[in-house]
Order: structure tokens, then sequence, then C-alpha cells
């Protein structure tokens, strides 16, 4: 699994509640899509 880590500081109009609530509400597709092409990257391997 890919861990994204986001390093960025909040600007001025920026809210780290508003990124926190984005990868909460999506974090289930993120995987899904991560896994597939996981799997798509081993299927073309062999």
């Amino acid at each position: 699994m890919t861990w994204f880590i986001d390093r960025r500081l909040n600007g001025k109009n920026k809210s780290a509640v508003n990124r926190q609530r984005f990868l909460r509400r999506y974090k289930a597709q993120i995987k899904t899509v991560d896994f597939r092409g996981y799997q798509q990257a081993l299927g073309h391997r062999y």
C-alpha cells in the first residue's frame, strides 16, 4: 500500500481540517484504486 504524507504548510487560505475531512471521506476509494494499480503492475510483470 502507498502512504501519502502531506507535509505542506497551511497557507493563509488553507485548512488542515478540510484536508483531513477529505482523506477520511475518500480513504476507502483511494485504497481501492491503489490496490487495483498494484494488482495490474504485478499482472504485467509475470
